[in-house]
């Protein structure tokens, strides 16, 4: 049996890839710094019932992480700061992970952002992008600092992966699901509850906590070696559309929203380049949509059925 070993894996995403994996027959490892199993001591207690062995440090700088599994997956990330400590999230210690794993024969999958994919200056409202046959190919721009970084990140993989035995990137969209507990999704289930919700009268790139739990694992198993996945729900639903989902699962008949674009527009552009509101602003306002080739057939979970997952958790969780 291959262990897989989920680099700061106390989180979102963790929580449900280590449960795609344990489904598969896996063995997993979290490797997680002290002070996030400190933090979130339920989702830390969910993955040991689950049998995952969770590999504490105070830093995961002091810990080596060669010679723990078979496959990796890099789940580190920081969605505000400044500059230094998104470099150390997204870049550094994917740099000292790679070399912790170098020469071992074991893979890597770098969990990016579809932000990494930056805002190219060719781009028109209307347009789908799709990845790219040379990667990162282009003239783009990065208005946050966390699309800087990221992409960083990917950079660096590409071009020091070859001591590893295989490497992948997955670029997630908005992740929405169970364990999603991030203030947005908290403030969304809030509002389903009261009947009044967002409308951002424009499409998210978003994707479906377990959607993207399959999607890693099966890069993990060799899917896509050597290659970078756009790892977004075709559906591309409004915040309208989602809360309206949340709000049926709930039993409401009747839900109203709000347009907030403006208000998230002025926002984005008055924000620092280290604030989520930038990174928010910039991936919407250019009005293109996502797209991937490489997951053509992929069954993607109903949204009605996201939702209802989404509320089981939450009921539970929140």
């Amino acid at each position: 049996m291959s262990v897989h070993v989920l680099v700061g894996g106390v989180g979102f995403v963790g929580a449900n890839l280590a449960v795609e994996l344990v489904e598969r027959g896996y063995s997993v490892v979290v490797a997680s710094r002290r002070g996030s199993v400190e933090r979130r001591p339920g989702l830390a207690r969910f993955l040991e019932g689950l049998g995952v062995r969770i590999v504490v440090a105070r830093s995961l700088w002091g810990l080596d992480m060669g010679g723990l599994g078979d496959v990796y997956y890099y789940l580190p990330g920081a969605l505000t700061g400044g500059y230094r400590a998104m470099l150390e999230a997204h870049v550094k210690l994917l740099e000292k992970t790679i070399s912790d794993v170098a020469e071992t024969g074991a893979g890597l999958v770098y969990v990016s952002s579809i932000a990494a994919l930056g805002v190219g200056r060719e781009w028109r409202r209307g347009c789908t992008v799709y990845e790219e046959e040379r990667h990162l190919a282009g003239d783009r721009v990065y208005p946050s600092i966390h699309m800087e970084t990221k992409a960083m990140g990917e950079r660096l993989l590409v071009e020091k992966g070859g001591a590893l035995g295989w490497w992948s990137i997955v670029r997630p969209g908005v992740v929405f699901g169970p364990w999603g507990g991030h203030l947005e999704w908290r403030l969304l289930y809030m509002a389903s509850r009261l009947r009044v919700g967002p409308r951002l009268g424009r499409g998210v790139p978003h994707i479906y906590s377990q959607d993207l739990a399959r999607i890693l694992a099966d890069a993990g198993e060799g899917r896509h070696r050597g290659a970078w996945v756009n790892a977004v729900d075709p559906l591309h639903p409004d915040l309208a559309d989602l809360f309206r989902a949340l709000c049926r699962g709930l039993g409401h008949s009747r839900c109203a929203t709000i347009p907030v674009w403006p208000l998230v527009s002025l926002a984005g552009r008055a924000s620092g380049r280290g604030s989520p509101l930038r990174l928010i602003y910039s991936i919407l306002a250019h009005g293109c949509r996502y797209d991937s080739r490489r997951l053509e057939g992929f069954q993607w979970t109903p949204l009605e059925e996201q939702a209802r997952g989404f509320i089981e958790w939450a009921r539970r969780w929140l």
